[in-house]
Formats: C-alpha cells, sequence, structure tokens
C-alpha cells in the first residue's frame, strides 16, 4: 500500500514549518507515495521543496487543497539523480504539473459553479472537476444541481479550462447510455476539453430510483460493464450491447466528439 503524509492545519495557519519538518527534516517520514498539505494556504515555494526533497524518486504525487475547495495536484516523474537542489534549475526530462479547482456541487448553486469555473479558467488553472450527487453530504450543505446542465454552462463561458465529473456514477441512477449520450454532447460544447470521471457511487445518491444497493464488488462489476457500453457508443454507428447488467438496443449517439472523451 502507497504511503500517504497528511499535514493538516487550521484556517490561517501557515503551514510551512509542519510541511518542511514532517518531509524536509525527518528521515523516518516514508517519501513515496502521496502528500496531502491541507489548510488555508499552501505557497509554491513549500510544494517547491516538498518536490525537491522527493526528487530522487521515480515517481512522486503531491497534492495539496485550501479552504473552500482549492486542490492543486502536482505530478512529478523522473530519472534524474543529483542535479540542481532547485527545482526550477534541474534539468529534469519528465515532469508536469497541473493546478485545478474541485467545484464542489453540494454547497454552491448552478450560477455560483459556473461562475467559479470561469474564475479558475481567468487565474491560469488548468482544470475544474465537479462532483454529481442527487442529495448533497448533509441537508446544510443545501445544493445539488444537475452536474450536465452546470457543465453545459460552463462550456458557454470559458474557452480553454479543462472540465470533467469528479466523478458520475453510470451504474444505477442514471444508465450508462444516458451517460454516454451527457458526456458525447459536453465534449462537442467543450471541443476537446472535456474527461469523464466516473465511480461506483453512494448509496445516499444512487437510492432515489429504488433499485436496491450492490455490494461493492458487484458495483465494481457494472462499472466494467458500463465503461464497455459508453466506449462502444463512443465509436459511433448503431450499437446493440447486451451485458450481465446493462442492455442497449439499436443505440446511436449522433453528436460525437471528433475523439471519445477520455
Amino acid at each position: 500500500m502507497i504511503p500517504h503524509l497528511d499535514v493538516v492545519g487550521g484556517v490561517g495557519r501557515d503551514l510551512r514549518a509542519e510541511a518542511e519538518r514532517l518531509v524536509l527534516g525527518e528521515e523516518s517520514v516514508p517519501l513515496l507515495g502521496e502528500l496531502r498539505i491541507v489548510g488555508e494556504v499552501v505557497s509554491l515555494p513549500v510544494l517547491d521543496r516538498v518536490v525537491v526533497r522527493l526528487w530522487q524518486r521515480p515517481d512522486v504525487v503531491v497534492h495539496a487543497s485550501s479552504v473552500p475547495s482549492f486542490i492543486a495536484e502536482w505530478s512529478y516523474r523522473s530519472p534524474c539523480r543529483k542535479q540542481t537542489t532547485h527545482l526550477r534549475h534541474a534539468r529534469c526530462t519528465a515532469r508536469l504539473v497541473q493546478f485545478g479547482l474541485w467545484l464542489a456541487s453540494e454547497e454552491h448553486d448552478p450560477l455560483k459553479l459556473v461562475d467559479m469555473a470561469e474564475r479558475a479558467e481567468a487565474a491560469g488553472l488548468a482544470y475544474v472537476h465537479i462532483s454529481d450527487h442527487f442529495h448533497p453530504w448533509i441537508d446544510r450543505q443545501g445544493q445539488s444541481p444537475f452536474v450536465w446542465s452546470v457543465i453545459g454552462g460552463i462550456a458557454a463561458r470559458t474557452s480553454r479550462i479543462r472540465v470533467g465529473t469528479g466523478v458520475t456514477c453510470p451504474i444505477l441512477r442514471i444508465h450508462p447510455a444516458i451517460v454516454a449520450h451527457a458526456a458525447a454532447t459536453s465534449a462537442v460544447m467543450l471541443e476537446g476539453r472535456f474527461f469523464l470521471g466516473v465511480g461506483t457511487g453512494e448509496n445516499l445518491n444512487e437510492h432515489v430510483v429504488g433499485r436496491g444497493w450492490p455490494p461493492l464488488e458487484v458495483r465494481r462489476e457494472m462499472l466494467e460493464e458500463a465503461i464497455d457500453l459508453m466506449r462502444l457508443l463512443f465509436r459511433g454507428a448503431e450499437r446493440t450491447f447486451r451485458g450481465r447488467f446493462f442492455t442497449a438496443e439499436d443505440a446511436r449517439l449522433y453528436t460525437l466528439p471528433k475523439e471519445a472523451p477520455p
């Protein structure tokens, strides 16, 4: 199992010292896996120094998030050894930095979510991904708009930022053929900027259609079959699919993007 480091700070807390103590100063801390820094402010220099410390490792992923919903994801892979100590001057050949915003649909109305995506693009972030729930996690969160309508609004108000579901469940509440239909339309509207994130769901959201709640092992099998069906429909033409869990009869997606959503 990949080890994790969690640096948790309260609102307004400067996390630099604690990040350095845990990551830069203690040899006992595992250096392979994921580092999550949670607090109000995590500056880029902190992430720089964390990654510099870990740069000899072949595969390091650093996550940082701050209140209310900001998520920064640093994926770093490098074969480099014994390079300069500062990342900006390192001559490593394979590294990727992406910063994005998680749009919490449980906490914001659809107009606010569209506005947040527009502001994320203006700030230079690479992507936004939006949760897809029928209910919020708790009542006091107070929101849960239909995610595909929100994505359409984001498409109309942005031109560069990537947009995706994080995540939608194509196995119970919504048939995978319908999810494929929605995803294909979103991909056309976003002109190659859409990505489709899927998962096995949560009873809180999926029970509403009265189909029960299968065990996790069954839901995983359902998800694999749902993905097979969606990929088939993304290929175009008229398709018939008969699986263990899902059926599609003479189904065709007429509105398709140039490339299937990743």
